[in-house]
Formats: C-alpha cells, sequence, structure tokens
C-alpha cells in the first residue's frame, strides 16, 4: 500500500496568512544567529485551509446563498477575508454575488468557496467511498454549513429585533411621560385662564360700582346747582 504524504499546516502569506496544509518533506536547519533557517523540498499546497480549528477545502464554483467565501483577489476587501453569501446574484446576470460584510460587489474569479472537509465532519473514511457517495456527503457538508450560517444570521435579525423594540418601548414610554407633562401644563394653564377671568369679572363689578358712584356724584351736582338757582 501506497505511504500517504506528509501533511505540514503553515501559514501562506498568499492568502493573507491563513493557515494552508502543504504536503511534502522537509528538514530543519539548526539556528544560525538569530534566524531559524528551515530548508524545504517538495513541498506542494493542497486546497486544505484551517480556521477557526476547522478544515474546509477551497473550491472554485459559484457560492450560493449562506456559504462561506474566502477572497484570492483585492478588490474592496482583503486577500484572505472570509466572507459570506448574501446574494448568489448580484446583478442578475450570474457574473457575481453580494456578501454580507461589505458593499462591494465580488466577481466569481475573486473567491473560492469553503467546503468542510467532509471526513471531519461526517466521521467517516473518505478513502473506502465511492465518488457518488463523497460527492452525496460534499452537497450534504455545504447544506449544513449554509444551514448554520443562516441559523447565526436568524439569531443576529432576532437580537436586532429585539434590540428595535426595546429602543421603541423606551420611545413609548417617554412619550407617555411628555404627554403627562402636557397635560399637567394644561391643567395649570386651564386654572391661571380660570383664574384670569375671576379677576377680569372683579373689575368689571368695580367699574361698574365706580360709575354708579360717579353718576350718583353728578345728580346731585345737578340737583345742588338747580337749588342755588331757586333760592336766587
Amino acid at each position: 500500500m501506497k505511504a500517504q504524504p506528509k501533511v505540514h499546516v503553515i501559514k501562506d502569506e498568499s492568502l493573507g496568512g491563513i493557515e494552508r496544509e502543504y504536503v511534502g518533506e522537509y528538514e530543519e536547519l539548526k539556528m544560525v544567529g538569530e534566524r531559524h533557517l528551515r530548508k524545504v523540498f517538495g513541498l506542494a499546497p493542497t486546497e486544505i485551509v484551517h480556521i477557526d480549528g476547522a478544515r474546509y477545502r477551497m473550491v472554485e464554483r459559484k457560492a450560493e446563498v449562506g456559504e462561506r467565501v474566502i477572497a484570492i483577489e483585492e478588490d474592496g476587501y482583503e486577500i484572505g477575508d472570509l466572507l459570506t453569501v448574501k446574494k448568489a446574484d448580484r446583478w442578475g446576470d450570474g457574473d457575481g454575488i453580494s456578501i454580507s460584510e461589505h458593499t462591494h460587489a465580488m466577481y466569481h474569479s475573486e473567491y473560492r468557496v469553503l467546503e468542510p472537509v467532509v471526513d471531519e465532519l461526517i466521521g467517516v473514511d473518505t478513502t473506502q467511498a465511492s465518488p457518488q457517495v463523497l460527492d452525496l456527503l460534499a452537497n450534504l457538508a455545504r447544506r449544513v454549513t449554509s444551514l448554520e450560517q443562516q441559523l447565526k444570521d436568524t439569531q443576529a435579525n432576532v437580537e436586532r429585533q429585539a434590540e428595535d423594540l426595546a429602543s421603541t418601548g423606551k420611545c413609548v414610554d417617554d412619550g407617555v411621560k411628555r404627554l403627562d407633562a402636557l397635560e399637567s401644563d394644561s391643567q395649570e394653564q386651564a386654572e391661571l385662564i380660570e383664574m384670569c377671568i375671576d379677576d377680569i369679572v372683579t373689575l368689571d363689578e368695580r367699574t361698574n360700582e365706580s360709575s354708579a358712584i360717579h353718576a350718583l356724584q353728578t345728580t346731585i351736582q345737578v340737583l345742588c346747582e338747580t337749588i342755588a338757582k331757586e333760592v336766587r
């Protein structure tokens, strides 16, 4: 039986420092000064990358909604950025996708789809499986990843809605307090108006009394003048 090649996990600077699996052999040399030299031979990169402790295969195909992709070109985002597909056909012509993390679009040539490695996700020996089974497992893995992302998005939406409801409730409470304050101000204004009306009535009564007194004084003065004329 042919021996499996050794797998080495090394940061790939061409992918923004993402850890990537390489196969082959290498030989480590001793420290030279302050540098640790390593002579590498026969190492070849695979399409397997390590993200958050899990293994993913980079696949060149059109991404579906909810799938994660890795940027391999710079166009409004950095190489190695991990992104989530929001819309599978941004312009309606099949040329690109929309992503959740940026407003920039992505052409299909600018990313690779991240598919969970089947043998780790399902727990089976893929070397003993037929191509049909491998395809089925790969599709299942993609579906699971998509559902997990949709669940995360749903949870995030629920949290945002809860925050919006809390904010709306606070606005309602503030509105009720303002209405109560306006009602109190209106009542005070009504009381002030009533007091003003009372003052006006009182002033009017006093004005009428003064007019009557003045008229009486005028009448008395006229009578006195008439009597004085008759006495003469």
